[in-house]
């Protein structure tokens, strides 16, 4: 007695062709199986080809989501690629997470490529910003959001280090014109950076403790 794989119809007299479909089930399962199938191939290349880490990534939420689709078929034994779709979600899904981690270190590298060409403390905290919200959209939708915190966190020093360092540059300058107000004022706003940012004091307890200093031979006061 012949039974489709799909609908679960059984007979004597009903006809099944090599796939275990029969003639009302075998065009909808076979349409929605190669549509499916020929973007999970588009996928595939464009995960493995682009540059550009918003399209690989958005690829492969694709890939995933038809592959979850085309379990439904495999499980009633139906074959749909050649290589079962439950499979490849577990190469795909973990790989996700890769092409974030991949994607992310790429935009930090690529953006101090362009730190090192520049004089301008604008054009690379500007740089370094671009990256850090990237990193803010990608944090809220990956699982391994730990790894992406310590990027953040790495990203958010280099830009006060530059920040810092241009206060002390522009207020060494002002020290050796005898402009010791303008001095002051820099290592004031430097003093301020520091003890508001989000980083706790006693990580940056050596460069507090200098800028005071200053502050104080300068004949400023430290509140």
């Amino acid at each position: 007695m012949s039974s489709c794989k799909w609908c679960n119809r059984k007979g004597f007299f009903l006809s099944v062709n090599q796939q275990g479909l029969c003639a009302s089930c075998r065009p909808g399962v076979n349409i929605e199986v190669s549509s499916k199938a020929r973007v999970i191939g588009d996928c595939v290349r464009l995960i493995n080809e682009s540059k550009k880490l918003d399209i690989r990534v958005s690829r492969c939420d694709l890939l995933i989501q038809y592959l979850s689709d085309l379990v439904k078929f495999e499980k009633k034994g139906i074959q749909t690629l050649n290589t079962p779709p439950s499979v490849l979600l577990k190469q795909y899904v973990p790989m996700r997470e890769q092409l974030i981690l991949l994607g992310l270190r790429e935009e930090i590298a690529d953006a101090r490529r362009k730190i090192l060409v520049t004089m301008s403390t604008k054009t690379k905290i500007t740089a370094l910003t671009k990256v850090l919200m990237k990193l803010n959209e990608y944090r809220a939708i990956a699982k391994d959001a730990l790894a992406i915190a310590a990027l953040q966190n790495d990203v958010k020093q280099e830009i006060q280090d530059i920040q810092l360092n241009a206060y002390l540059e522009e207020a060494q300058k002002y020290e050796f014109k005898g402009q010791q107000k303008k001095a002051l004022d820099k290592y004031y706003e430097a003093l301020y950076m520091l003890k508001h940012d989000d980083i706790p004091d006693s990580e940056q307890a050596a460069s507090i403790g200098m800028l005071e200093s200053k502050v104080r031979e300068l004949g400023g006061e430290v509140r």
